[in-house]
């Protein structure tokens, strides 16, 4: 790939990348303030420990993967 190219394209994922973020932060945030919620580090928390606990097994098992990968060689 050239070294044009390449950037023409990252710069395109960049701009792309931030106006996801951007406009789903500002989708979001005018959805909570029109619920009315005050507290939102127990919402916060309680979502990041949903993402561990939903993602652990599939950690887990990539984990015993790499381990059993590493005892045939």
């Amino acid at each position: 790939m050239k070294w044009r190219t390449f950037t023409l394209l990252n710069a395109c994922s960049a701009l792309l990348w931030v106006v996801v973020l951007v406009g789903s932060g500002y989708v979001f945030g005018a959805s909570f303030d029109a619920f009315g919620m005050s507290n939102l580090t127990a919402i916060s928390v309680l979502m990041l420990c949903l993402f561990f606990i939903s993602f652990y097994p599939l950690w887990r098992s990539e984990k015993e993967s790499a381990k059993q990968t590493f005892n045939e060689k």
